[in-house]
């Protein structure tokens, strides 16, 4: 039994042992548990938007490719890509163990999804 709380679009949810479930919708994160000293729910909320970024300027690239914009559209998305795998290298970094585990299995995958977005964009070019 523990208690529910919502800020934001993500869920917190705090049990006598002194644990954090956190999950976000829009990022898909299940459950990460967390110590409740540590504020990663806004490191993960930060991250869900950095991807969320990061796939928008993908299409935006992707949607520029006849233009004139296609290859500055390119650079933002490189840079947002690598920004995004970045924050999340740093967050498995800091988490522990098993929660760090937890979080490389729910969403490296979309990590592997940005970079096989950005390649097929680069093809483009070619």
């Amino acid at each position: 039994q523990g208690i529910n709380a919502e800020y934001m679009g993500v869920r917190a949810i705090c049990n006598p042992a002194r644990q954090v479930s956190i999950s976000r919708a829009t990022f898909h994160t299940p459950r990460i548990l967390l110590n409740s000293e540590t504020d990663w729910k806004k490191e993960l909320e930060i991250l869900g938007e950095k991807f969320a970024e990061a796939r928008e300027e993908l299409q935006d690239a992707r949607e520029s490719q006849e233009t004139v914009y296609f290859k500055d559209d390119i650079v933002s998305a490189q840079e947002l890509v690598a920004e995004t795998k970045s924050l999340f290298d740093e967050l498995v970094k800091k988490l522990p163990s098993e929660e760090s585990a937890r979080l490389v299995r729910e969403q490296d995958p979309k990590m592997r999804q940005l970079d096989e977005e950005l390649k097929e964009i680069l093809d483009l070019m070619h």
